[in-house]
C-alpha cells in the first residue's frame, strides 16, 4: 500500500497547498507578515480647533448650579477668549480638590495645560498651576515639551513675545533641560537656520530628542530670542529654592517670590537678598511695613526689580517720582480743612484703594526729594500709627 503523506506543519494552510500562490513556508510567512503601519503625522504645534462651548458667555449667575467640572469646556473657554476672571470665577464653582484630580485631563489628545500657555497670559499659566497642574507636561503623541511649545507659540500667534510664559515656567519647576542645550548655551550664540545638530547633546540622541525633528529643530531655531535663550541658560545656574522657604511661601499664599531671579537680567546677589528678606517677613508678619531700599546707579534695574515684585505677587504697584515732590501735602495732599483735602492724591487714593489688603509703592528718586518728605515718613515707618500706610509695604529707590 502507498504510505500516506504527512499531515502539513501548522504553519502551513492546508487550503493553500498545491496552490501557485503560497509554494513553500518562507513564502507563506512572508505573506503573513503586517505591513508597518505609517508614521504619525508631525505636529505642526497649533492646538486643535475646539467648538465654542455652552458656558462660553457672561459668568452665569447660577454657576453653583452648574454639571460636573470639565476639562474640555475649561480649555474651550480659554481658547475662545475668557478673560482671567471669568476663568477664575468658573474655576471657584467647583471643589478645588475636583479640579486637582481632572486639570491634567487630556483635551483633543493634549493636555489641558497646553491651552492654558497658548492664551500667553502668564496668570493663567500661574491658576493652571496652583491647581496642581503638571508644568513639565509633554505631547502625548510626539513627546514635546510645554516648554518647547512655549518658546515656539511666538510663530503660532505671529510674533508676539511669549519670553514671560517661558520665564514662568522655569519659576515654576520645568527644567531648561527639556530643551537642546546646543540652543542656549552659550545664549549669545547665532543660532543655525535650521537649528543646531543634536550630536550635540551627546548620548541617547534618538531617544531623548525624539520629538525633536528637522521641523520642530528649525521652528525653535527661529523662534528661540535672546532673551529666551538668556532665560534657559541663567536657569542651569540658578539654585532651586529648599523645601522650607517653599513650604513657607505656600502658607503665606506668595509662591509666586520664589520665581523672582528667574525673571531678571543679571542682578543675582540683589535678587537673593530680596527673597530672603521676604521670607523672612512673610514667616513673622507683622502690621508694620516691609520697607527696603533699593541703592544704586541709575538703570541698573532698581524700579524694574521692584515692578517684578508687583507682578509675581500680583500686587497693585504705585510708582511716586520724588524728583518732583517737595512738600508732604504733594504726597499724601492737603489736610483738612484746607482746599482740596477731599481730592487726596494718587498716592493717598491708591492706599485707600488697596485698604486692608497688600500692596507696593514705590519712590522712585528718594534720595532727590526734600527732608519734609523724609520727615513726614518717619511716624509711620518707626510705630505704624499711620494705619492707612503703616499696613503696607514701600519699597525706597
Amino acid at each position: 500500500m502507498p504510505r500516506e503523506a504527512p499531515p502539513p506543519p501548522s504553519w502551513v494552510d492546508p487550503e493553500a497547498q498545491g496552490s501557485e500562490e503560497v509554494t513553500d513556508a518562507h513564502t507563506y510567512i512572508e505573506a503573513q507578515v503586517p505591513e508597518t503601519p505609517p508614521a504619525p503625522p508631525e505636529w505642526d504645534f497649533t492646538l486643535p480647533q475646539l467648538p465654542v462651548p455652552d458656558i462660553f458667555s457672561p459668568v452665569p449667575e447660577n454657576m453653583d448650579e452648574r454639571r460636573d467640572f470639565n476639562t474640555w469646556e475649561l480649555a474651550a473657554a480659554v481658547r475662545y477668549g475668557a478673560d482671567l476672571q471669568w476663568i477664575q470665577n468658573y474655576l471657584r464653582s467647583f471643589a478645588a480638590a475636583t479640579i486637582k484630580a481632572r486639570i491634567d485631563d487630556e483635551v483633543e489628545g493634549f493636555p489641558s495645560i497646553f491651552y492654558a500657555v497658548e492664551s500667553n497670559n502668564p496668570a493663567m499659566l500661574r491658576l493652571w498651576a496652583s491647581y496642581g497642574a503638571d508644568v513639565s507636561a509633554v505631547h502625548p503623541a510626539t513627546g514635546t515639551p510645554l516648554l518647547a511649545y512655549a518658546i515656539i507659540l511666538t510663530y503660532i500667534l505671529d510674533g508676539q513675545d511669549t519670553s514671560p510664559m517661558v520665564a514662568t515656567l522655569l519659576s515654576l519647576g520645568v527644567s531648561p533641560k527639556t530643551i537642546p542645550e546646543s540652543y542656549y548655551s552659550p545664549y549669545t550664540r547665532d543660532l543655525p537656520e535650521d537649528g543646531p545638530p543634536l550630536e550635540e547633546e551627546g548620548a541617547d540622541v534618538d531617544e531623548k530628542w525624539a520629538w525633536c525633528t528637522p521641523a520642530a529643530r528649525k521652528r525653535l531655531a527661529q523662534t528661540a530670542n535672546l532673551t529666551q535663550r538668556y532665560y534657559l541658560e541663567r536657569a542651569t545656574r540658578l539654585k532651586r529654592a529648599g523645601v522650607r522657604h517653599r513650604q513657607i511661601a505656600s502658607r503665606r499664599n506668595a509662591e509666586a517670590i520664589l520665581g523672582i531671579p528667574y525673571f531678571l537680567i543679571g542682578q543675582t546677589i540683589a535678587a537673593n537678598r530680596l527673597l530672603r528678606k521676604l521670607l523672612s517677613y512673610i514667616t513673622l508678619p507683622s502690621r508694620r511695613p516691609l520697607v527696603l531700599a533699593f541703592a544704586g546707579p541709575s538703570g541698573h534695574g532698581k524700579t524694574e526689580l521692584a515692578r517684578k515684585l508687583g507682578y509675581l505677587l500680583g500686587l497693585d504697584l504705585q510708582v511716586v517720582d520724588c524728583t518732583i515732590v517737595n512738600q508732604e501735602k504733594e504726597l499724601f495732599g492737603p489736610r483738612a480743612p484746607y482746599v482740596g483735602s477731599e481730592r487726596g492724591s494718587p498716592l493717598n487714593n491708591f492706599i485707600a484703594r488697596n485698604a486692608g489688603q497688600r500692596s507696593i509703592v514705590f519712590l522712585d528718586e528718594f534720595e532727590k526729594t526734600s527732608r519734609d518728605i523724609h520727615q513726614s515718613l518717619l511716624l509711620p515707618f518707626d510705630n505704624g500709627k499711620h494705619r492707612t500706610l503703616a499696613d503696607r509695604g514701600l519699597a525706597l529707590d
